[in-house]
């Protein structure tokens, strides 16, 4: 599976975007969930901690990755476009275990895994 983080906002509130490729079920995956809050509690919105996850989404089922894109799209969250085009290579070369955090268009740091596409 690869794994492609990126720290933002959605309404107002600090989120980590989780997007990438399963290897194994052959699909792309989005979870966008809530982050630690200084002196906070971690999660938001009435103690849920998930924005969006596509295991609960039963139209993510078979999704191509264009879908998440919208989804991410109708929450107001923006991420690079480098990340979405290397998730898109995670997809097209089956690539697996591999985990990046992105912090900017073209800039981002591989934390494990092999070489980038």
């Amino acid at each position: 599976m690869s794994q492609h983080t990126f720290l933002t906002t959605c309404n107002g509130q600090p989120v980590r975007v989780l997007l990438g490729w399963d290897r194994p079920l052959q699909y792309h995956f989005l979870v966008v969930e809530y982050t630690d809050r200084p002196g906070g509690d971690p999660a938001c919105c009435d103690g849920e901690p998930f924005v969006y996850s596509n295991l609960d989404d039963p139209n993510a089922i078979g999704a191509d990755l264009d879908y998440y894109v919208g989804i991410l799209g109708s929450l107001g969250i923006t991420v690079p476009q480098s990340m979405i085009d290397q998730v898109r290579l995670d997809g097209e070369f089956n690539r697996g275990n591999f985990v990046v955090e992105h912090v900017g268009e073209g800039r981002f740091t591989v934390l494990a895994g092999g070489n980038r596409c």
